[in-house]
């Protein structure tokens, strides 16, 4: 079941293939994959959510439309679509016959699987930035699609090979490395070059998805960019749509509820891996951005 964010349902990856009946070839509780499928026509979710995992969708054959962040994308033949937690989506419509190959991935299952110690700038930024819809050419988009079916053996075969986990880590990052290339040739963004503020901001979600367990404060980030914290909170609300202290909360809250699903952690071990001083001030920040403590979000799951 989709767990509630005010209005917006936020689904967690095994809870939306549950809801929609996605028979991927590969899962877990932090990644799926799914290759040459058709989605059928009267496949709809007529309202709008969030879900707590990238998504990234090749489209096969066919057309799809997609209504992401309150607009409507058109998505068809050897075209790419690229989603991050932080997106509204909405499915509208798909044309009879329409087949994509899929892959969605949460950021525990980066943290777990990835040696990438710095993704491309410009995958932070298109996280915030950028359209959803890409246009490789046909060599690009082929050699995507071929990734994912690699991917996908590789995950089903992990035990069958003595270096399986291996291979499929490797593997993994040599799709982000890519899916990062294609980004700079292809993901259209508002601007050709990068603006003094925008390059700012892309610093800062690099540095705030390394830093952010330990570090919560506005002001810490601005003395490391040498910066004012006025001066960084108002640029990246300004690029973003959130402010600072807003986007280190979603790092903090998004990370909080994948802990908190695994039951082996308790509730102070939860606290203290993302550095709160105890248990009662890590709840209390938890239902602030959530409607739920801790303790209550565990037993909605």
């Amino acid at each position: 079941m989709a767990k509630k964010s005010k209005d917006i349902p936020v689904f967690k990856l095994l809870d939306f293939v549950k809801e929609h009946s996605i028979d991927a070839d590969a899962f877990s509780n932090d990644f799926i994959i799914k290759i040459d499928t058709e989605v059928y026509e009267n496949e709809k979710i007529d309202y709008l959510y969030r879900t707590e995992f990238f998504f990234v969708v090749l489209v096969l054959t066919g057309e799809i439309t997609l209504n992401i962040n309150n607009q409507d994308y058109i998505a068809s033949k050897h075209q790419l679509i690229m989603t991050t937690p932080n997106d509204t989506k909405r499915s509208v419509h798909a044309t009879k016959g329409a087949m994509i190959s899929g892959v969605a991935f949460t950021p525990n299952f980066l943290g777990q699987i990835s040696e990438i110690k710095n993704l491309p700038e410009v995958f932070n930024y298109i996280s915030y930035q950028g359209s959803p819809l890409w246009f490789p050419d046909e060599e690009d988009f082929i050699r995507m699609k071929e990734l994912m079916e690699h991917l996908s053996f590789r995950y089903l075969h992990q035990s069958e090979h003595p270096f399986g986990k291996d291979i499929l880590k490797n593997l993994f990052n040599i799709f982000l490395y890519e899916l990062g290339g294609i980004a700079q040739k292809y993901a259209p963004v508002k601007n050709a070059t990068f603006t003094r503020k925008e390059h700012l901001v892309m610093q800062f979600v690099n540095m705030l998805q390394k830093k952010f367990k330990e570090h919560r404060n506005v002001q810490y980030y601005a003395n490391e960019l040498n910066i004012n914290p006025k001066y960084l909170t108002q640029t990246v609300k300004e690029v973003s749509g959130k402010s600072a202290g807003e986007l280190i909360d979603d790092f903090v809250i998004q990370e909080s509820k994948l802990l908190l699903t695994d039951a082996s952690l308790s509730i102070s071990e939860v606290a203290d891996i993302l550095h709160f001083s105890d248990q009662s001030f890590f709840g209390k920040f938890f239902k602030r951005h959530t409607g739920f403590s801790p303790s209550e979000f565990r037993k909605i799951e």
